[in-house]
């Protein structure tokens, strides 16, 4: 803030001055408030500029290519997961596929044991505060995935150990992850 304040006080100092040089007129308080509404835009600009806003993570968001709306709008974000003693068959390679078409992104191993996805975050320590919001939603779920974080990227799998394979807790999970990124 106190770089806006400096940089709309230079930028009118400057205006006005190259104003009275140009001209030969009187500064006026016509001419002070085209100055002063002009200098905004470039004292903000100056602002952003030093409080170093990331323009590549703004742009990212604005213009993600992935469709949250598959996981926003699945059912499994507002179900809960169901703990597992085991004692039940893991779900069937057509259930699996049609259940990733409903959260969209994930990606299945070739046995159909275990679903998985890759984010990429701006460095090390967003991918560690990421795996932390994970390890909340796993904690209130009580469904753990695996975490494996390289500097900017996160991994993230989820299987049912317990059944050998997936069942519908590893797409709750996958669908509350993709909410919360």
């Amino acid at each position: 803030m106190e770089f806006f304040i400096f940089g709309l006080v230079v930028g009118i100092v400057e205006d006005l001055i190259a104003v009275k040089v140009a001209t030969g007129e009187p500064i006026t308080w016509r001419i002070f408030g085209i100055v002063f509404l002009v200098a905004i835009p470039f004292a903000f600009i100056g602002e952003i500029l030093v409080d170093r806003i990331d323009f590549v993570e703004i742009w990212r968001r604005v213009f993600d290519r992935r469709d949250k709306s598959k996981s926003a709008g699945s059912n499994f974000s507002t179900k809960k997961c169901v703990p597992c003693e085991g004692g039940i068959p893991p779900l069937s390679k057509i259930t699996v596929d049609n259940y990733l078409k409903e959260i969209g992104g994930w990606s299945v191993d070739p046995d159909c044991k275990l679903i998985f996805r890759d984010y990429r975050l701006r460095d090390f320590k967003e991918a560690m505060i990421f795996a932390g919001k994970v390890a909340e939603i796993a904690n209130t779920e009580d469904h753990h995935p695996d975490i494996y974080i390289s500097y900017d990227k996160v991994k993230i799998t989820l299987s049912t150990h317990a059944i050998g394979g997936l069942s519908e807790n590893d797409f709750i999970m996958a669908s509350k992850i993709d909410d919360m990124a």
